[in-house]
């Protein structure tokens, strides 16, 4: 059996490890990629979210394998993701047991790319991932999802970057969603007040000494990886 042509770019995160992942061809061979209650679970999803949920895992079982030294494809079918009820987060597996000592994060663009992070709990508190594809966005939109210093700065910006701002602004908020967790998942994202574009894609305003972040942008899609720490 030939193995699925994952394509993998490795991001240079600060912390932990992170990739952007795609998949050519046709997936004929992908069952053996997956446990079978994976394999369940995918065959029950709707046909638009099929292959976003496809990359999304395979993302994760790329660096698992790698983390666990087991690339073959009985690797990929070790590696697995299960949702945290109490928690609300996703947490990777290895032969059916949770890694606790990682903090995972998932992100798919359209059916196209899926990003994914693995790292250390020792040395953040919570991870957010979040990649979108550059796309236009309605006036309303902008009024409806920005904070008021974001949409007094996005009215200045030259109308060819418009849709690049919004959509970083985006992942910032969903990637910090993610991270934070608890009751910011439920927050009004015009609330959520982010970076001054002008000034850094990656610093918060206001400052906020409990976050670190990383941006990349490949001429397609921002892809963003914030770390989050507790400080009491």
């Amino acid at each position: 059996m030939e193995m699925l042509e994952i394509q993998s770019v490795l991001l240079p995160v600060p912390l932990g490890v992170a990739r952007v992942v795609s998949v050519e061809g046709n997936y004929i061979d992908r069952k053996p990629y997956f446990s079978d209650t994976e394999w369940m679970r995918y065959q029950k999803k709707s046909f638009k979210t099929k292959n976003s949920w496809l990359l999304g895992r395979l993302a994760v079982k790329k660096i698992m394998v790698e983390l666990y030294g087991d690339s073959s494809v009985a690797g990929y079918s070790r590696a697995t993701v299960e949702f945290n009820q109490s928690t609300k987060r996703l947490v990777a597996h290895w032969d059916g047991q949770p890694c606790s000592e990682y903090r995972l994060s998932i992100s798919h663009a359209r059916n196209e790319k899926a990003l994914t992070v693995l790292v250390s709990a020792a040395d953040c508190d919570g991870v957010g991932a979040d990649i979108e594809i550059v796309r236009s966005f309605s006036h309303g939109f902008v009024r409806r999802f920005c904070s008021p210093r974001e949409y007094a700065e996005w009215e200045i910006i030259p109308e060819e970057h418009k849709n690049s701002f919004i959509t970083l602004m985006w992942c910032l908020k969903e990637a910090y969603r993610k991270a934070v967790g608890g009751s910011v998942l439920y927050v009004d994202p015009r609330e959520l007040c982010m970076v001054s574009y002008a000034e850094s894609p990656s610093r918060f305003y206001p400052p906020d000494k409990s976050l670190q972040v990383f941006t990349h942008f490949d001429l397609q899609a921002w892809s963003v990886v914030l770390y989050y720490n507790n400080i009491n």
